[in-house]
């Protein structure tokens, strides 16, 4: 992934490939003498972009600050990257086109393995009862609606990786009940899209320096 940033008088260019990715700007400015710097969560504006974008955005004298936070190939990777894929994956398009085809099985055993998960866990994200997950696991291969939500169980732990420095304590906190979610784990809110909203409001307050 390519990422520019140009600053010219206050001014911000981002110019990128046509891979989806997301970026968090946090804003310094200065009066006077002194500097000021608006603290999380006020201080972040949220930004994802997917395909190719060529935008500037007017700081008004703000000095601004892009930090990219997790990129398609962050997902890739935690699903085995092209060889466990069986094709590369590059762009938003290839990966909905592998995500239509359906994974592949061992796709699903890089996850548990990284995230540390068990079966019923499994069950529960993917919403498979256990004598369909069995079945997928003798045929090596996942349909397209389970495929989709693996890839979202895929995007969150890559998210929660950046957040926190490394799988490890990715995987931790993803199985700690959290106060900031109504003391549901964050891995028990992943069977929904909103509930995954929730956990991704979370992270990236995380990765700004607000406790979640």
């Amino acid at each position: 992934l390519f990422l520019a940033l140009y600053l010219v008088q206050g001014d911000i260019s981002c110019i990128s490939t046509h891979q989806p990715f997301t970026i968090f700007m946090h804003f310094q400015y200065r009066t006077g003498e002194k500097a000021h710097s608006w603290g999380a969560p006020h201080a972040i504006l949220v930004l994802e972009f997917s395909g190719h974008m060529a935008d500037t955005t007017r700081t008004n004298g703000l000095k601004g600050l892009l930090i990219m936070s997790y990129a398609l190939q962050d997902i890739t990777n935690l699903l085995g990257g092209p060889k466990t894929l069986g094709r590369p994956v590059r762009t938003r398009e290839e990966l909905l086109a592998a995500v239509r085809a359906g994974f592949p099985y061992t796709a699903l055993e890089r996850v548990i393995e990284a995230m540390d998960l068990t079966r019923d866990e499994i069950e529960a994200v993917l919403a498979l009862p256990a004598r369909t997950l069995t079945r997928r696991k003798q045929a090596q291969h996942l349909q397209a609606a389970e495929s989709d939500r693996l890839l979202r169980l895929a995007r969150v732990a890559a998210h929660a990786i950046a957040a926190l420095g490394d799988a490890e304590k990715a995987a931790q906190w993803l199985h700690r009940p959290n106060r900031g979610l109504g003391n549901y784990t964050p891995l028990a809110l992943l069977d929904t899209d909103l509930g995954t909203e929730q956990v991704d409001d979370t992270l990236t307050r995380l990765e700004h320096g607000v406790m979640g």
